[in-house]
């Protein structure tokens, strides 16, 4: 279980960063645990000298799923560019900053319009960079990255770690006509498709939701439901949970990947709490943003004094985006045609205060 969660929270288990946990989930993989992602989620395991990787591809893209220290599309496209100069370079070879800019620029010429000697396209880039440090893809070995926002001639000098070969994911087709990444989901009615996909959307999504019964995933989920149950208790120690459109995995606080909720974030526990009104309540639907909003900011008077520094004193415009998109990453709501749709995972669990919270924090 260990070997699994270490594979699902990382990008990579480099060798020369953390030696005992590549040589043990190395073993791990020799063992039952490889055929598991081969079999059902269908992702290949990178295994060389150098590294460790598990290819999580998922079945559907996902806001959550970007990198959280991107703010725009240029950023991803710089990381492309970055990608591609970097492929031109041997292991171990060493360039300076600005012979990378220039390379990123020629690279990027006629696609994208990135000028450097504007600050948001020099902030985009050391946001690159920064993630490309993080990854271990490229190394200082002089100068600092902090300098290179603010001027366009600082220097920097780098060294290729040669990790950026196993950066990206391996595709087996021929991607030349793809235009979207929707195109990467094009649905295949096949028995193994339909069951990587589950697996898939178990594994990385909070929730999997089907709008009719002969939905072919829906039918897949309850015909095999007993399997998969002991698969994914076997390999993950989760627990596979259905409803009528509805399935989840669900993990304890103990042995758990990625995040969970609830957790001890306060973005998470006012979300519970909203999450206990809307059961108390029992809402599924909103006729429009505007109604959900104003039943966001009726909870938030009730409970604000309970709320840390932060939540008490953002602005409402701001809470209310904050608390919507939270909740709609956690698939617990659905927009649909303006109105605010209460998904199941909105009622898996929730949070309350107790019955003289009110009393105790005027006495506060």
């Amino acid at each position: 279980m260990d070997e699994f969660i270490k594979l699902m929270d990382e990008f990579w288990i480099l060798r020369e960063n953390d030696r005992e946990n590549y040589f043990k989930i190395k073993r791990a993989l020799d063992s039952e645990l490889r055929d598991f992602f081969h079999k059902f989620p269908d992702w290949r395991v990178v295994i060389n000298n150098k590294l460790i990787k598990l290819e999580k591809v998922p079945a559907n893209a996902m806001p959550f799923m970007g990198i959280d220290s991107f703010e725009t599309t240029d950023d991803y496209c710089l990381l492309c560019a970055v990608l591609i100069y970097l492929d031109d370079k041997a292991e171990g070879e060493q360039f300076l900053l600005t012979e990378l800019i220039e390379g990123v620029e020629r690279i990027v010429s006629g696609t994208v319009k990135i000028d450097f000697t504007r600050y948001s396209d020099r902030k985009s880039l050391v946001r690159v960079l920064r993630f490309a440090q993080e990854k271990d893809l490229l190394r200082i070995s002089e100068g600092s990255l902090e300098n290179a926002a603010n001027d366009r001639n600082a220097e920097i000098l780098y060294e290729n770690t040669g990790y950026s070969v196993y950066f990206s994911v391996h595709q087996d087709g021929d991607v030349s006509e793809v235009t979207s990444f929707r195109d990467f989901e094009t649905y295949d009615a096949s028995d193994s498709r339909k069951s990587s996909r589950v697996y898939r959307r178990l594994l990385l999504q909070p929730a999997v939701y089907w709008s009719n019964s002969a939905d072919p995933e829906s039918l897949y989920l309850k015909k095999f439901r007993s399997s998969i149950s002991k698969y994914l208790e076997q390999y993950t120690e989760g627990r596979l949970d259905i409803h009528n459109g509805s399935a989840f995995c669900l993990f304890s606080n103990e042995k758990k990947y990625g995040e969970l909720f609830p957790s001890d974030k306060m973005i998470s526990g006012i979300a519970a709490l909203i999450c206990g009104k809307l059961i108390r309540g029992k809402h599924r639907e909103f006729e429009s943003r505007k109604k959900f909003d104003e039943f966001i900011i009726e909870c938030a008077k009730e409970y604000r004094s309970g709320f840390s520094k932060e939540f008490r004193e953002m602005s409402e415009e701001k809470f209310l985006s904050q608390v919507f998109e939270y909740m709609k990453q956690w698939q617990m709501i659905e927009e649909n045609d303006g109105s605010i749709l209460i998904t199941d995972g909105a009622f898996l669990s929730y949070g309350e205060y107790p019955s003289d919270f009110k009393i105790k924090a005027e006495e506060k």
